[in-house]
């Protein structure tokens, strides 16, 4: 069987990416690199049921060589070992803060500093494309530009790569945390009247006046005072 090794390490990193909470079902993709080859995820089968020989052996123009038929996203992976020569793996996850932002479209600054190990500047979303498309490898490779190990893709989920399966895998988890740290100090914060958590007044219940006495919800405190000044001394 060629490349076993880095076979077993699809299989192993692919199921890590499930446990993670990084994909569902069969979303998402992983592979390796070994020169001019590629060892990659088959498509549309579950992770907990692919076997070291049903990972796809193929090269980086899309010729399988061994295994199954290859993700749909082979070309997401082939166009980033391409444009960067270095790199031995490409995670590609649908994990759900990912996928929020990504749906945004905005880019993610760095907030943790585990995903600063990967990233010299904050998260690029490249614009969307069809999936299994080659211009979804062209939007991540232009996303990732000469800095960054990880890019988003627009109403798709994120891409990370390394040297190998473990740092990227790494840098995809940075990412994810990073992606839910900025969901829940930025877009979070709109549900709040302030940045201490307190809801907002309009969702406070108003409090229902005494039968027979006026409200006096809302009025200025000297206003109040006043009034019970003069009371005390019709009293």
């Amino acid at each position: 069987m060629m490349l076993e090794e880095l076979r077993e390490q699809v299989v192993f990193y692919g199921n890590e990416m499930l446990r993670q909470g990084l994909t569902l079902h069969t979303g998402g993709n992983v592979s390796a690199r070994a020169g001019e080859y590629m060892v990659i995820k088959p498509s549309s089968v579950p992770y907990a049921l692919i076997r070291p020989q049903d990972v796809t052996v193929m090269d980086l123009r899309g010729n399988v060589l061994e295994g199954l038929p290859p993700s749909s996203e082979w070309r997401l992976h082939a166009a980033l070992y391409r444009a960067f020569p270095w790199i031995g793996a490409v995670v590609h996850t649908h994990s759900l803060y990912a996928c929020m932002m990504a749906a945004r479209g905005a880019e993610v600054p760095l907030l943790h500093q585990e995903l600063g190990r990967y990233c010299a500047r904050p998260v690029q979303c490249a614009p969307f494309a069809t999936a299994g498309t080659p211009e979804v490898g062209e939007g991540a490779v232009a996303a990732m530009g000469q800095c960054n190990q990880v890019a988003l893709l627009k109403n798709h989920g994120l891409v990370a790569m390394g040297k190998d399966l473990w740092q990227a895998m790494d840098a995809a988890c940075a990412a994810e945390l990073s992606c839910a740290m900025h969901f829940a100090l930025h877009l979070g914060r709109k549900r709040s009247a302030s940045a201490g958590g307190e809801p907002p007044r309009a969702s406070r219940p108003a409090a229902r006046p005494r039968k027979g006495k006026r409200r006096m919800h809302g009025r200025p405190a000297e206003c109040r005072h006043g009034r019970m000044s003069q009371r005390r001394a019709m009293r």
